[in-house]
Protein backbone atom coordinates (compact mmCIF):
# COMPACT_ATOMS: atom_id res chain seq x y z
CA UNK A 1 0.00 0.00 0.00
CA UNK A 2 0.96 3.58 -0.46
CA UNK A 3 3.54 2.91 -3.16
CA UNK A 4 2.16 5.79 -5.24
CA UNK A 5 2.67 8.16 -2.33
CA UNK A 6 6.16 6.79 -1.77
CA UNK A 7 7.04 7.91 -5.28
CA UNK A 8 5.35 11.28 -4.93
CA UNK A 9 7.09 12.10 -1.65
CA UNK A 10 10.43 11.12 -3.10
CA UNK A 11 9.83 13.48 -6.02
CA UNK A 12 8.59 16.61 -4.31
CA UNK A 13 10.79 16.43 -1.22
CA UNK A 14 13.89 16.43 -3.43
CA UNK A 15 15.33 19.69 -4.76
CA UNK A 16 17.06 18.91 -8.05
CA UNK A 17 17.72 22.35 -9.50
CA UNK A 18 16.52 25.83 -8.69
CA UNK A 19 14.08 27.69 -10.97
CA UNK A 20 14.96 30.98 -9.23
CA UNK A 21 17.41 33.68 -10.16
CA UNK A 22 20.65 33.83 -8.18
CA UNK A 23 19.26 36.70 -6.05
CA UNK A 24 16.06 34.79 -5.33
CA UNK A 25 18.05 31.68 -4.45
CA UNK A 26 20.16 33.75 -2.06
CA UNK A 27 17.01 35.02 -0.34
CA UNK A 28 15.76 31.47 0.06
CA UNK A 29 19.12 30.32 1.46
CA UNK A 30 19.03 33.17 3.99
CA UNK A 31 15.56 32.04 5.10
CA UNK A 32 16.80 28.48 5.58
CA UNK A 33 19.89 29.65 7.47
CA UNK A 34 17.73 31.67 9.86
CA UNK A 35 15.99 28.54 11.19
CA UNK A 36 17.20 26.54 14.18
CA UNK A 37 19.04 23.44 13.00
CA UNK A 38 20.24 20.33 14.78
CA UNK A 39 22.20 17.31 13.50
CA UNK A 40 20.06 14.48 12.16
CA UNK A 41 21.32 12.12 14.90
CA UNK A 42 20.06 14.48 17.57
CA UNK A 43 16.71 14.86 15.77
CA UNK A 44 16.29 11.08 15.63
CA UNK A 45 17.16 10.66 19.30
CA UNK A 46 14.85 13.44 20.44
CA UNK A 47 11.98 12.29 18.24
CA UNK A 48 12.21 8.70 19.49
CA UNK A 49 12.42 9.81 23.12
CA UNK A 50 9.37 12.04 22.61
CA UNK A 51 7.17 10.08 20.17
CA UNK A 52 7.87 6.36 20.61
CA UNK A 53 5.91 4.39 23.21
CA UNK A 54 8.54 1.64 23.40
CA UNK A 55 11.74 3.71 23.28
CA UNK A 56 12.69 4.07 26.97
CA UNK A 57 8.97 3.75 27.57
CA UNK A 58 6.76 2.69 30.47
CA UNK A 59 4.26 -0.20 30.39
CA UNK A 60 1.16 0.69 28.35
CA UNK A 61 -2.09 -0.60 26.89
CA UNK A 62 -3.08 0.75 23.46
CA UNK A 63 -5.92 0.07 21.03
CA UNK A 64 -5.70 1.26 17.41
CA UNK A 65 -8.85 1.11 15.23
CA UNK A 66 -8.28 1.11 11.45
CA UNK A 67 -10.74 2.10 8.70
CA UNK A 68 -10.95 3.53 5.20
CA UNK A 69 -13.42 6.42 5.56
CA UNK A 70 -14.20 6.60 1.84
CA UNK A 71 -15.15 2.91 1.56
CA UNK A 72 -17.32 1.21 4.19
CA UNK A 73 -16.69 -2.19 2.53
CA UNK A 74 -12.92 -1.72 2.38
CA UNK A 75 -10.64 -4.67 3.18
CA UNK A 76 -8.50 -2.17 5.09
CA UNK A 77 -10.42 -2.40 8.35
CA UNK A 78 -9.30 -3.85 11.63
CA UNK A 79 -7.64 -3.18 14.94
CA UNK A 80 -4.35 -3.51 16.79
CA UNK A 81 -4.24 -4.01 20.56
CA UNK A 82 -0.90 -3.88 22.38
CA UNK A 83 -0.19 -4.67 26.01
CA UNK A 84 3.49 -3.93 26.59
CA UNK A 85 5.60 -4.28 29.70
CA UNK A 86 9.05 -4.14 28.09
CA UNK A 87 10.81 -5.27 24.90
CA UNK A 88 10.74 -8.92 25.97
CA UNK A 89 7.26 -9.07 27.54
CA UNK A 90 4.29 -8.02 25.43
CA UNK A 91 1.07 -9.18 23.78
CA UNK A 92 -0.17 -8.01 20.37
CA UNK A 93 -3.62 -8.81 18.99
CA UNK A 94 -4.46 -7.85 15.40
CA UNK A 95 -7.83 -8.29 13.71
CA UNK A 96 -9.04 -7.79 10.15
CA UNK A 97 -11.53 -9.32 7.72
CA UNK A 98 -9.06 -11.88 6.36
CA UNK A 99 -6.47 -12.35 9.09
CA UNK A 100 -6.29 -12.36 12.89
CA UNK A 101 -3.32 -12.97 15.14
CA UNK A 102 -2.58 -13.00 18.86
CA UNK A 103 1.15 -13.04 19.58
CA UNK A 104 2.57 -13.31 23.10
CA UNK A 105 6.28 -12.74 23.67
CA UNK A 106 7.77 -13.76 27.00
CA UNK A 107 11.55 -13.56 26.82
CA UNK A 108 12.65 -16.01 24.12
CA UNK A 109 9.36 -17.94 24.21
CA UNK A 110 6.59 -17.08 21.74
CA UNK A 111 2.96 -18.16 21.42
CA UNK A 112 1.18 -17.29 18.20
CA UNK A 113 -2.44 -17.98 17.30
CA UNK A 114 -3.38 -17.23 13.68
CA UNK A 115 -6.64 -17.21 11.75
CA UNK A 116 -5.61 -17.11 8.10
CA UNK A 117 -2.36 -18.10 6.38
CA UNK A 118 -1.14 -14.67 5.18
CA UNK A 119 -0.26 -11.62 7.28
CA UNK A 120 -0.95 -8.57 5.05
CA UNK A 121 1.50 -5.68 4.77
CA UNK A 122 -0.99 -2.90 5.55
CA UNK A 123 -1.95 -4.47 8.90
CA UNK A 124 1.64 -5.24 9.87
CA UNK A 125 2.65 -1.63 9.21
CA UNK A 126 0.17 -0.33 11.80
CA UNK A 127 1.74 -2.69 14.35
CA UNK A 128 5.14 -1.30 13.43
CA UNK A 129 3.85 2.27 13.83
CA UNK A 130 2.98 1.53 17.46
CA UNK A 131 5.92 -0.71 18.36
CA UNK A 132 8.70 0.97 16.36
CA UNK A 133 7.60 4.10 14.45
CA UNK A 134 11.06 4.59 12.88
CA UNK A 135 12.20 1.05 12.01
CA UNK A 136 15.09 2.29 9.85
CA UNK A 137 16.37 4.98 12.21
CA UNK A 138 19.79 3.37 12.76
CA UNK A 139 20.49 3.60 9.04
CA UNK A 140 20.20 7.40 9.22
CA UNK A 141 22.97 7.84 11.74
CA UNK A 142 25.80 10.20 10.78
CA UNK A 143 23.91 11.73 7.87
CA UNK A 144 25.06 15.23 7.01
CA UNK A 145 21.61 16.72 6.47
CA UNK A 146 20.57 18.94 9.40
CA UNK A 147 16.98 19.04 10.65
CA UNK A 148 15.25 22.40 11.01
CA UNK A 149 13.24 23.09 14.15
CA UNK A 150 10.57 25.68 14.94
CA UNK A 151 6.87 26.25 15.50
CA UNK A 152 6.48 27.15 11.81
CA UNK A 153 8.47 24.22 10.43
CA UNK A 154 5.86 21.90 8.97
CA UNK A 155 8.37 19.47 7.49
CA UNK A 156 12.11 18.89 7.55
CA UNK A 157 13.46 15.60 6.24
CA UNK A 158 16.53 13.41 6.15
CA UNK A 159 16.86 10.73 3.51
CA UNK A 160 18.94 7.96 2.05
CA UNK A 161 19.17 7.63 -1.72
CA UNK A 162 22.18 5.38 -2.19
CA UNK A 163 22.94 4.88 -5.88
CA UNK A 164 25.62 2.22 -6.50
CA UNK A 165 26.43 2.31 -10.20
CA UNK A 166 24.01 5.20 -10.64
CA UNK A 167 20.96 3.06 -9.78
CA UNK A 168 18.93 3.64 -6.63
CA UNK A 169 19.15 0.64 -4.31
CA UNK A 170 15.64 -0.16 -3.04
CA UNK A 171 17.22 -1.84 -0.02
CA UNK A 172 18.61 1.48 1.25
CA UNK A 173 16.22 4.17 -0.10
CA UNK A 174 14.30 5.76 2.78
CA UNK A 175 13.18 9.10 4.24
CA UNK A 176 12.14 10.39 7.68
CA UNK A 177 10.39 13.74 8.10
CA UNK A 178 9.98 15.83 11.25
CA UNK A 179 7.91 18.86 12.22
CA UNK A 180 7.77 21.47 14.98
CA UNK A 181 10.35 22.31 17.60
CA UNK A 182 10.66 19.03 19.55
CA UNK A 183 10.86 17.65 16.78
CA UNK A 184 7.87 15.34 16.25
CA UNK A 185 7.82 12.47 13.78
CA UNK A 186 5.72 13.51 10.79
CA UNK A 187 6.27 10.57 8.44
CA UNK A 188 8.53 7.65 7.72
CA UNK A 189 8.92 6.02 4.32
CA UNK A 190 10.96 3.29 2.69
CA UNK A 191 10.20 0.50 0.22
CA UNK A 192 8.46 -1.63 2.86
CA UNK A 193 6.88 0.96 5.15
CA UNK A 194 4.99 4.24 5.09
CA UNK A 195 3.17 6.03 7.87
CA UNK A 196 2.08 9.60 8.65
CA UNK A 197 1.73 10.61 12.31
CA UNK A 198 -0.49 13.43 13.55
CA UNK A 199 -2.79 14.65 16.35
CA UNK A 200 -0.14 14.45 19.07
CA UNK A 201 -1.23 14.46 22.72
CA UNK A 202 0.55 14.07 26.04
CA UNK A 203 1.03 10.63 27.55
CA UNK A 204 3.21 10.70 30.64
CA UNK A 205 6.40 12.49 29.69
CA UNK A 206 5.89 11.83 25.97
CA UNK A 207 3.92 13.23 23.03
CA UNK A 208 2.18 10.38 21.22
CA UNK A 209 0.35 10.54 17.88
CA UNK A 210 -3.34 9.65 18.03
CA UNK A 211 -3.83 9.43 14.25
CA UNK A 212 -1.88 7.18 11.87
CA UNK A 213 -2.45 7.49 8.12
CA UNK A 214 -1.51 5.25 5.22
CA UNK A 215 -2.88 5.28 1.64
CA UNK A 216 -4.21 2.72 -0.80
CA UNK A 217 -2.85 2.40 -4.32
CA UNK A 218 -5.75 4.62 -5.42
CA UNK A 219 -4.51 7.32 -3.04
CA UNK A 220 -7.40 6.84 -0.61
CA UNK A 221 -6.70 7.41 3.08
CA UNK A 222 -6.62 4.50 5.51
CA UNK A 223 -6.79 6.04 8.97
CA UNK A 224 -6.07 4.45 12.33
CA UNK A 225 -7.20 6.17 15.52
CA UNK A 226 -5.66 5.46 18.90
CA UNK A 227 -8.91 4.99 20.79
CA UNK A 228 -7.27 3.86 24.02
CA UNK A 229 -3.88 4.65 25.52
CA UNK A 230 -3.39 4.03 29.21
CA UNK A 231 -0.60 3.19 31.61
CA UNK A 232 -0.35 -0.51 32.33
CA UNK A 233 0.12 -0.28 36.08
CA UNK A 234 1.09 -3.46 37.91
CA UNK A 235 0.83 -5.62 34.77
CA UNK A 236 -0.82 -8.99 35.35
CA UNK A 237 1.86 -11.53 34.49
CA UNK A 238 -0.82 -13.83 33.11
CA UNK A 239 -1.05 -11.44 30.14
CA UNK A 240 2.38 -12.58 29.02
CA UNK A 241 2.17 -16.21 30.09
CA UNK A 242 2.98 -18.61 27.24
CA UNK A 243 0.93 -21.76 27.78
CA UNK A 244 1.42 -23.35 24.36
CA UNK A 245 4.73 -22.25 22.78
CA UNK A 246 4.57 -22.01 19.00
CA UNK A 247 7.57 -23.55 17.21
CA UNK A 248 9.27 -21.31 14.62
CA UNK A 249 8.03 -23.37 11.66
CA UNK A 250 4.41 -22.62 12.63
CA UNK A 251 4.85 -18.85 13.03
CA UNK A 252 4.21 -16.30 10.29
CA UNK A 253 7.29 -14.16 9.70
CA UNK A 254 8.08 -11.79 6.82
CA UNK A 255 11.51 -10.99 5.32
CA UNK A 256 12.49 -8.36 2.78
CA UNK A 257 14.84 -9.58 0.05
CA UNK A 258 16.61 -7.94 -2.88
CA UNK A 259 15.83 -8.23 -6.58
CA UNK A 260 18.76 -10.62 -7.12
CA UNK A 261 17.42 -12.95 -4.44
CA UNK A 262 13.88 -13.03 -5.77
CA UNK A 263 15.14 -13.71 -9.31
CA UNK A 264 16.91 -16.83 -8.09
CA UNK A 265 13.67 -18.03 -6.48
CA UNK A 266 11.32 -17.34 -9.41
CA UNK A 267 9.35 -20.46 -10.28
CA UNK A 268 6.54 -19.26 -12.53
CA UNK A 269 5.86 -16.01 -14.41
CA UNK A 270 2.71 -15.38 -16.48
CA UNK A 271 2.72 -14.55 -20.17
CA UNK A 272 1.47 -10.95 -20.30
CA UNK A 273 -0.45 -9.26 -23.13
CA UNK A 274 0.07 -5.57 -22.44
CA UNK A 275 -2.58 -2.99 -23.42
CA UNK A 276 -1.83 -0.34 -26.03
CA UNK A 277 -0.56 2.99 -24.74
CA UNK A 278 -0.92 6.55 -26.00
CA UNK A 279 2.30 8.00 -24.57
CA UNK A 280 5.54 6.89 -22.97
CA UNK A 281 7.95 4.09 -23.74
CA UNK A 282 6.60 1.06 -25.55
CA UNK A 283 9.28 -1.15 -24.00
CA UNK A 284 10.88 -0.95 -20.57
CA UNK A 285 10.64 -2.12 -16.98
CA UNK A 286 8.52 -1.54 -13.92
CA UNK A 287 8.97 -2.37 -10.25
CA UNK A 288 6.00 -3.84 -8.42
CA UNK A 289 6.08 -4.14 -4.62
CA UNK A 290 4.97 -7.71 -3.89
CA UNK A 291 4.49 -9.97 -0.88
CA UNK A 292 4.24 -13.75 -1.03
CA UNK A 293 2.80 -16.21 1.42
CA UNK A 294 4.97 -18.95 2.90
CA UNK A 295 4.48 -21.14 -0.20
CA UNK A 296 5.93 -18.42 -2.47
CA UNK A 297 2.64 -17.39 -4.10
CA UNK A 298 2.28 -13.62 -4.53
CA UNK A 299 -0.66 -12.46 -2.39
CA UNK A 300 -0.27 -8.66 -2.41
CA UNK A 301 0.98 -6.33 -5.15
CA UNK A 302 1.36 -2.54 -5.12
CA UNK A 303 2.50 -0.02 -7.71
CA UNK A 304 6.00 1.37 -7.17
CA UNK A 305 7.33 2.85 -10.42
CA UNK A 306 7.44 2.21 -14.14
CA UNK A 307 9.15 3.49 -17.28
CA UNK A 308 5.56 3.99 -18.53
CA UNK A 309 3.25 4.84 -15.60
CA UNK A 310 0.09 4.06 -17.58
CA UNK A 311 0.97 0.34 -17.49
CA UNK A 312 1.38 0.06 -13.71
CA UNK A 313 -2.15 -1.16 -13.03
CA UNK A 314 -1.75 -3.95 -15.58
CA UNK A 315 1.60 -4.92 -14.10
CA UNK A 316 0.19 -4.98 -10.57
CA UNK A 317 -2.60 -7.37 -11.56
CA UNK A 318 -0.20 -9.65 -13.44
CA UNK A 319 2.19 -9.73 -10.46
CA UNK A 320 -0.45 -11.67 -8.50
CA UNK A 321 0.13 -14.59 -10.89
CA UNK A 322 3.85 -14.88 -10.07
CA UNK A 323 5.01 -17.87 -8.04
CA UNK A 324 8.35 -18.21 -6.25
CA UNK A 325 10.02 -21.05 -4.46
CA UNK A 326 9.45 -20.65 -0.71
CA UNK A 327 11.92 -18.28 0.94
CA UNK A 328 13.72 -20.24 3.67
CA UNK A 329 15.26 -18.61 6.75
CA UNK A 330 17.15 -21.12 8.90
CA UNK A 331 15.34 -23.79 6.93
CA UNK A 332 11.87 -22.39 7.75
CA UNK A 333 9.56 -20.93 5.04
CA UNK A 334 8.60 -17.27 5.58
CA UNK A 335 6.61 -14.63 3.73
CA UNK A 336 8.73 -12.71 1.23
CA UNK A 337 8.51 -8.96 0.56
CA UNK A 338 10.45 -7.84 -2.48
CA UNK A 339 10.70 -5.46 -5.48
CA UNK A 340 9.59 -7.49 -8.50
CA UNK A 341 10.95 -6.27 -11.85
CA UNK A 342 8.56 -6.88 -14.77
CA UNK A 343 9.60 -6.22 -18.37
CA UNK A 344 6.91 -4.82 -20.67
CA UNK A 345 6.63 -4.49 -24.43
CA UNK A 346 3.60 -2.99 -26.15
CA UNK A 347 2.60 -0.67 -29.00
CA UNK A 348 1.47 2.90 -29.35
CA UNK A 349 -2.25 3.61 -29.69
CA UNK A 350 -3.81 6.05 -32.09
CA UNK A 351 -3.85 9.36 -30.22
CA UNK A 352 -2.00 11.37 -27.60
CA UNK A 353 -3.52 11.76 -24.16
CA UNK A 354 -5.52 14.92 -23.50
CA UNK A 355 -4.13 17.40 -20.94
CA UNK A 356 -6.77 19.55 -19.21
CA UNK A 357 -6.03 22.96 -17.72
CA UNK A 358 -7.72 26.14 -16.51
CA UNK A 359 -11.52 26.08 -16.55
CA UNK A 360 -11.55 22.50 -17.87
CA UNK A 361 -10.33 21.21 -14.50
CA UNK A 362 -13.59 21.95 -12.69
CA UNK A 363 -15.48 19.71 -15.13
CA UNK A 364 -13.65 16.58 -14.00
CA UNK A 365 -12.59 17.33 -10.41
CA UNK A 366 -14.52 17.79 -7.18
CA UNK A 367 -14.02 17.51 -3.43
CA UNK A 368 -10.91 19.68 -3.30
CA UNK A 369 -9.88 23.23 -4.14
CA UNK A 370 -7.46 24.46 -6.78
CA UNK A 371 -6.37 28.09 -6.51
CA UNK A 372 -3.79 29.00 -9.18
CA UNK A 373 -2.56 31.96 -7.11
CA UNK A 374 -0.24 30.95 -4.29
CA UNK A 375 -0.40 32.51 -0.82
CA UNK A 376 1.86 35.58 -0.60
CA UNK A 377 5.46 35.16 0.44
CA UNK A 378 6.04 31.54 -0.55
CA UNK A 379 7.98 32.30 -3.73
CA UNK A 380 9.33 35.41 -5.50
CA UNK A 381 6.57 37.29 -7.31
CA UNK A 382 5.86 35.99 -10.79
CA UNK A 383 7.38 32.56 -10.21
CA UNK A 384 5.29 29.76 -11.71
CA UNK A 385 5.39 25.99 -11.48
CA UNK A 386 3.22 23.09 -12.61
CA UNK A 387 1.92 19.91 -11.05
CA UNK A 388 0.66 17.34 -13.56
CA UNK A 389 -1.81 14.72 -12.32
CA UNK A 390 -2.66 11.60 -14.33
CA UNK A 391 -6.10 9.97 -14.16
CA UNK A 392 -7.10 6.63 -15.65
CA UNK A 393 -10.24 5.66 -17.55
CA UNK A 394 -12.06 4.80 -14.31
CA UNK A 395 -11.42 8.24 -12.84
CA UNK A 396 -8.67 7.08 -10.46
CA UNK A 397 -5.59 9.20 -9.80
CA UNK A 398 -2.52 7.22 -10.93
CA UNK A 399 0.31 9.66 -10.27
CA UNK A 400 1.62 13.20 -10.13
CA UNK A 401 4.77 14.92 -11.36
CA UNK A 402 6.24 18.14 -9.97
CA UNK A 403 8.37 20.93 -11.41
CA UNK A 404 12.00 20.60 -10.39
CA UNK A 405 13.38 22.83 -7.67
CA UNK A 406 10.18 23.73 -5.81
CA UNK A 407 10.68 23.43 -2.03
CA UNK A 408 8.48 20.87 -0.31
CA UNK A 409 7.09 23.51 2.09
CA UNK A 410 5.78 25.48 -0.90
CA UNK A 411 4.01 22.43 -2.35
CA UNK A 412 2.60 21.62 1.07
CA UNK A 413 0.99 25.09 1.19
CA UNK A 414 -0.39 25.32 -2.36
CA UNK A 415 -3.84 24.35 -1.04
CA UNK A 416 -4.28 21.39 -3.39
CA UNK A 417 -4.77 18.17 -1.39
CA UNK A 418 -4.97 15.28 -3.84
CA UNK A 419 -6.16 12.81 -1.23
CA UNK A 420 -9.38 14.86 -0.95
CA UNK A 421 -9.95 15.08 -4.71
CA UNK A 422 -12.41 13.04 -6.72
CA UNK A 423 -12.09 12.72 -10.49
CA UNK A 424 -14.56 11.80 -13.20
CA UNK A 425 -13.73 9.81 -16.31
CA UNK A 426 -12.92 12.02 -19.30
CA UNK A 427 -15.06 11.06 -22.29
CA UNK A 428 -14.19 11.44 -25.96
CA UNK A 429 -17.00 10.37 -28.32
CA UNK A 430 -18.63 8.64 -25.35
CA UNK A 431 -15.55 6.58 -24.48
CA UNK A 432 -13.43 7.13 -21.33
CA UNK A 433 -9.79 8.14 -21.86
CA UNK A 434 -6.73 8.19 -19.67
CA UNK A 435 -5.89 11.91 -19.25
CA UNK A 436 -3.70 14.51 -17.55
CA UNK A 437 -4.56 17.61 -15.54
CA UNK A 438 -2.05 20.47 -15.46
CA UNK A 439 -2.28 22.59 -12.30
CA UNK A 440 -0.31 25.80 -12.84
CA UNK A 441 0.56 27.94 -9.79
CA UNK A 442 1.80 31.54 -9.78
CA UNK A 443 3.27 33.56 -6.92
CA UNK A 444 1.52 36.98 -6.56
Amino acid sequence: MRTLMKFLLAVFLSIHSSPFSSAQSADFRQFIQAQDKIPSDEALNRALETCSLTHHGSPFHAILVISQPSNRDSPYQGSVEVQWEDSSHYRIKVTSKAFNQTRIVNGETVEEQNTGDFYPLWLRNYVRAIMDPLPRSDEFRERRTPVMLGENISQSCVKRDDRPGGITDQMTWAEICFSGKEPLIKSAIDFTYFMEFSDYKRFGGKLIARTYTDYTDDNEKVIAKLTKLETLTHPDESLFAVRHPTPPEQRIETRFVSMSTNQSLLEKAPTIEWPLIREGKTEGNMIVHVLTDRTGQVREAYRHNSDTPGLEDSGKLQALHYKFKPLLVDGIPVQMETPLVIHFKTSMGAAELPALAGEQIGKVMSGCTYNPILPPGLLPSGTTFKIRASVNEAGKLTGESYSDGIPSDVIAKDGLHFWECRFRPYLINGHPWYYHIDFVFTAP
